[in-house]
């Protein structure tokens, strides 16, 4: 598994991330994008059935995650051990 980071807080990248997201799927690859800013802009881009503070959808073959704060939290809520590959 391969993490990358995107860091910056004057422009908003949501849009950006979709698209590259969008394109790394087409590869082949399984993909999972977390929006972790303060905003959290990709819960109003992604459309979902039944949205609620945190939950992973699933749009164009990515899976979005929105609501998470730390990487721990996501993990409890895939129940992936401490420490475990998400």
């Amino acid at each position: 598994m391969k993490k990358v980071a995107f860091i910056g807080g004057y422009f908003d990248k949501s849009d950006i991330l979709l698209y590259l997201s969008k394109i790394i799927y087409e590869t082949g690859k399984k993909v999972l994008l977390i929006d972790a800013t303060a905003v959290q802009k990709t819960k109003f881009i992604v459309p979902t059935i039944a949205p609620g503070k945190t939950y992973i959808t699933t749009f164009l073959g990515v899976d979005v995650a929105v609501g998470f704060d730390s990487m721990n939290t996501l993990r409890t809520y895939l129940k992936v051990a401490p420490g475990g590959d998400l």
